[in-house]
């Protein structure tokens, strides 16, 4: 994750850590090669002054380090908070999804129920007429065995009866389709 750095820095860059690591071991090295009392005070000043200054670019890339980790941890709380809030609303989704879904389930039932009711009564008023029908289709069986075959009132009667079966039947069709 990038971060910005808030404040400037603050730090005296003189080389790298190692170039001064390696200005020193030299120093130090050189020192004890020479022996003591050959040592020259302004080079133990430099190296004081290297040290401090070493010392002081340590100090300000903790306190960096520092800052971006506290920046770090208030993205870290915001995303928690963001994260507690969306749960919250998540399951209040939730909750609303199951009352629909129970609401639609009723309605469904319901709907169910009455179409229940207007087939077991379609079903009903389809035996009645069924057994008129057969009352008719009786009459008629009578009436065609009978001698006046020829009469124009039996045509017509055979006819209604014929359209009646043709209709009541479509309508058992439809029913169950």
């Amino acid at each position: 994750m990038k971060t910005v750095s808030l404040f400037a820095s603050k730090t005296l860059e003189i080389g790298s850590a190692r170039q001064a690591r390696l200005y020193q071991a030299g120093r130090i090295g050189y020192q004890l090669m020479r022996g003591a009392k050959g040592v020259n005070p302004v080079l133990v000043w430099v190296d004081a002054a290297i040290s401090v200054l070493d010392c002081l670019n340590s100090y300000f890339k903790l306190q960096r380090a520092k800052e971006v980790t506290e920046q770090l941890q208030a993205q870290k709380r915001t995303l928690q908070h963001q994260l507690k809030n969306l749960s919250k609303q998540m399951a209040l989704e939730q909750t609303l999804w199951q009352m629909e879904a129970e609401e639609r389930m009723t309605l469904l039932q319901h709907r169910l129920q009455h179409d229940n009711h207007l087939t077991t009564q379609l079903v009903a008023e389809l035996q009645s007429r069924r057994q008129s029908l057969e009352l008719f289709l009786g009459q008629l069986q009578h009436l065609r065995s009978t001698a006046r075959r020829e009469c124009p009132e039996l045509r017509r009667l055979s006819r209604l009866t014929d359209e009646l079966m043709k209709a009541q039947l479509l309508c058992l069709v439809g029913a169950f389709e």
